[in-house]
């Protein structure tokens, strides 16, 4: 039998025995949750930084369907594509949650780099079964003795930007020589990433300008009440945002030199996906297919100014041109989008975020409430400008 540190035994020696294991478990239990020696770890944790406050909440959504467990299949084949082989270690219905909680179990090493993948397939494979089952109603459970890099780096994406419900369990010895399994810590998974911000270079952006040529916000009355218009219309940009599954955020500001034609406009800016990856490229195996994606980074530069952000400003667009002339002008990254800010920041009138920037918001929304430190609008633009220095790096 094969030894870990301190000479303890290892807890399994095979995968089919650890499947044996937890099969045997769950017939006399309550659900997976009471097979955790630490679940209290979800209550008392208090996360550092954003991705650790991700991470949490993701932990948190999954443990949810960790109680009054039924079988559902075990070790089964799920696939309704004739030919195609689909076997979760288990897929347990929570009774009480009714949610499906997806098990996966890894004992070797080597071949903990598939456990996410793997993962990402079933449950793919119960929403082919019950195609309007939402995401947060799929739990994604990782049972493994190993923690290589890249199965770390597959949990913390799918927390922090996809927002999926996982929840990472090794196994364990308990002092009266019986088998648990135990919560791994947040910062086991996320590690140094937990510290790190988006550079601005990895956020493209523009500024859509709305051109006033009837001169309809001359009074102050029409100013109000078409202000008014263009809250409602990032509002839309931002639910846009988070149906195309985008992380990014919008600044409505106003222009008040004189005299000026657009005396409005939205600053929008969202991830620019090739941007990120060229900067977290190095340390990372130079695949065939990854070099692929390099040769694609060195050879057309993408700056994040795609599809997903012009659909979102066409979003917007809709509601303002009525009354408005839209035009997109000044296709920047972040870091020069963010000088030109600086020169209107008092006259900044909202802030409207999707993805992870939205999400922060909204904490940092919900924590100024709770602190009865004043009753900020729903939009507030100094509570997205905090989120925005947070998350991305300021330069100097």
């Amino acid at each position: 039998m094969s030894t870990a540190r301190n000479s303890r035994p290892a807890v399994f020696d095979s995968e089919l025995e650890m499947h044996s294991w937890l099969r045997g478990q769950l017939k006399h239990s309550d659900g997976l949750a009471a097979l955790v020696l630490n679940g209290d770890y979800l209550d008392e944790c208090r996360p550092k930084s954003y991705a650790e406050c991700k991470l949490l909440d993701s932990y948190r959504l999954a443990w949810r369907s960790l109680t009054f467990n039924h079988v559902m299949t075990d070790n089964q084949n799920i696939s309704l594509k004739p030919g195609e082989v689909m076997r979760p270690d288990f897929l347990l219905y929570g009774t009480e949650s009714e949610t499906i909680a997806v098990v996966e179990l890894k004992n070797d090493a080597s071949a903990t780099r598939q456990g996410g993948t793997e993962l990402h397939a079933y449950a793919a494979g119960v929403q082919n079964h019950l195609p309007l089952l939402a995401d947060g109603d799929i739990a994604n459970i990782l049972i493994s003795t190993s923690w290589p890099t890249l199965l770390r780096r597959y949990v913390s994406n799918e927390a922090l930007w996809i927002g999926r419900a996982v929840l990472c369990l090794e196994p364990v010895w308990t002092e009266k020589k019986k088998r648990r399994l135990r919560i791994k810590t947040l910062r086991a998974i996320i590690g140094d990433e937990a510290d790190k911000r988006l550079a601005p270079e990895s956020l493209g952006g523009f500024c859509l300008c709305l051109y006033d040529y009837a001169n309809q916000t001359a009074t102050k009355s029409a100013t109000a009440h078409h202000i008014r218009r263009m809250r409602t219309a990032g509002l839309a940009m931002a639910a846009r945002g988070n149906a195309l599954r985008g992380h990014g955020f919008a600044f409505l500001w106003k222009d008040r030199r004189p005299n000026i034609a657009a005396p409005y406009c939205f600053t929008i800016v969202n991830i620019a996906a090739f941007q990120v990856s060229k900067r977290s490229s190095p340390g990372r195996p130079a695949s065939e297919a990854r070099e692929r994606f390099l040769e694609v980074q060195r050879r057309f530069d993408p700056q994040g100014h795609g599809v997903t952000i012009s659909e979102i400003q066409r979003c917007g667009q809709r509601y303002l041109k009525p009354w408005f002339s839209p035009q997109v002008e000044g296709f920047m990254d972040w870091g020069s989008l963010r000088k030109d800010m600086q020169l209107y920041k008092e006259s900044v009138l909202g802030f409207y975020a999707w993805g992870l920037f939205g999400e922060d918001f909204q904490r940092r929304l919900q924590e100024t409430l709770s602190a009865r430190v004043g009753c900020p609008d729903w939009d507030d633009w100094k509570i997205g400008w905090k989120v925005v220095q947070g998350l991305i790096e300021v330069d100097p």
